[in-house]
């Protein structure tokens, strides 16, 4: 699973690997629900590009959280 994205991820293979096991079991009828947190530049969209970058066939729902200094955490 990759592509490009993945080609530009170095030292992301525990990642990687973490978000191509979800994606293996949703496969096989297991859901799972993933949560990447990080500092703002850090890599989190390129990280799911990349590995999600495959998963055409399976059902994914991708979420934000609002920017903004006065909300609470992960609202």
């Amino acid at each position: 699973m990759g592509g490009p994205w993945a080609e530009r991820l170095l030292g992301r293979d525990d990642a990687l690997s973490g978000v191509s096991a979800a994606v293996a079991a949703a496969r096989l009828g297991r859901g799972a629900t993933l949560f990447v947190s990080g500092s703002a530049g850090v890599g989190k969209t390129a990280l799911l590009r990349g590995a999600l970058g495959g998963a055409d066939d399976v059902d994914l729902t991708w979420g934000t959280c609002v920017e903004d200094g006065g909300a609470p955490g992960y609202w």
